[in-house]
């Protein structure tokens, strides 16, 4: 089980890959084929996506699986 700490790190960067990416929710949803509701708890940090989620975003995105659940460190 996921804790809340990796929900807003998720949260986090999945915000800011769809910003950099100009995606939105819905067109995600679409995309990944997941209800719209499912990408906004994530976006939220309610739910924590299963790895075949994980796997579908980075896919979706071009980058690691790293990308989306490690917290980003920046120097």
């Amino acid at each position: 089980m996921q804790d809340l700490g990796n929900k807003k790190i998720l949260a986090c960067n999945l915000k800011r890959l769809m910003e950099e990416n100009n995606v939105s929710a819905k067109q995600l949803s679409k995309d990944i084929e997941v209800p719209y509701t499912t990408i906004l708890s994530w976006l939220k940090a309610d739910n924590y996506p299963r790895i075949n989620k994980i796997d579908a975003l980075a896919k979706r995105f071009n980058v690691l699986k790293s990308e989306l659940i490690e917290r980003k460190v920046t120097p």
